[in-house]
């Protein structure tokens, strides 16, 4: 059994980013409100920061599932 099916692998910012077409700012409120999955701190104390990819891949799959079945308005518009 090797690592990578043991471990999730881990997602850096820029590859977040990039993968959502978002900016940091995008993804920080987001996670603020509890729209998106937290980044863990990859060190006691340190800044570096990233996501699991299986909860990136999930918030991209039940997104997919969401935007086809739900009002397609934009979150706080009326």
């Amino acid at each position: 059994m090797s690592v990578e099916e043991v471990l999730p692998r881990f997602m850096r910012p820029a590859e977040v980013y990039s993968l959502l077409g978002m900016s940091r700012n995008q993804v920080d409120d987001m996670v603020k409100r509890g729209k998106f999955p937290a980044p863990i701190r990859l060190f006691d104390g340190g800044r570096a920061k990233a996501w699991l990819e299986p909860e990136i891949k999930a918030w991209v799959s039940d997104r997919m599932k969401n935007a086809r079945t739900t009002d397609t308005t934009d979150e706080g518009e009326e």
